[in-house]
């Protein structure tokens, strides 16, 4: 019997997307401070979740399709820089539409993370 050693090159950044991908799922926890922060109802405060959940509807089979392009690891990284720049847009201002960009910029790259990183994980 052989053992494979681990390449830790090839597997950190499959974990760190995995991590991101963890943070994404803010978006449940966000909500609830959202609306309490803007005075939402029940109705506007379901257009953050939704904001971010579409994009799995709409991009998943683009995102794949350019995967294939573009490889895996570049997709992964644009997923990741598309998650991180979402993070921090209400950093610089903090109002309900910027929520909303940020929700879909984070749902949109956790969408490509997660078309990236699953496949990835095969190759390793």
């Amino acid at each position: 019997m052989t053992t494979k050693k681990i390449n830790l090159k090839k597997v950190l950044p499959v974990l760190m997307a995995s991590l991101l991908m963890g943070f994404a799922d803010i978006v449940g926890v966000a909500t609830g401070y959202i609306k309490k922060d803007f005075g939402l109802g029940d109705d506007l405060a379901q257009l953050i979740p939704f904001m971010a959940l579409v994009w799995f509807f709409l991009l998943s089979v683009p995102a794949g399709i350019l995967q294939d392009k573009y490889g895996k690891r570049t997709m992964l990284n644009i997923g990741m820089g598309l998650l991180g720049v979402g993070m921090l847009v209400p950093f610089f201002h903090y109002s309900f539409p910027v929520m909303l960009l940020a929700m879909i910029l984070m749902g949109i790259g956790n969408t490509i993370v997660q078309v990236s990183a699953n496949p990835l994980l095969m190759d390793v």
